[in-house]
């Protein structure tokens, strides 16, 4: 069985890319194989809670092959949704803002 936060981040998801897909409901629900009122379930549920207005992260050591050279650097690992992002500690804010917008 998923854990709570396994099941929330997979509605999670579904909900933000049902939002987008412009698919009616049922279309989207049969696409998926999700039963449409547990996705109305969801999308109550989420969109009652408030937003994070942060998300905390750990900075641990990362190998990473950009460059000449793959070496250890302090940097930041990032999971959103099914993307694993590893990037480098002088990453650009404004681009990574833009980024994340994109995925979520």
């Amino acid at each position: 069985m998923a854990s709570a936060v396994e099941r929330r981040r997979f509605w999670s998801c579904h909900v933000a890319r049902f939002a987008r897909s412009g698919l009616s409901r049922r279309a989207y629900c049969e696409r998926h194989g999700l039963a449409p009122a547990t996705l109305d379930f969801w999308r109550r549920r989420l969109s009652a809670e408030p937003a994070p207005a942060f998300v905390p992260v750990q900075p641990r050591e990362v190998v990473h092959s950009w460059g000449d050279d793959a070496a250890p650097a302090l940097g930041l690992e990032l999971h959103v949704g099914a993307a694993r992002l590893v990037l480098p500690r002088e990453v650009d804010t404004s681009w990574l803002a833009s980024l994340l917008r994109a995925l979520v």
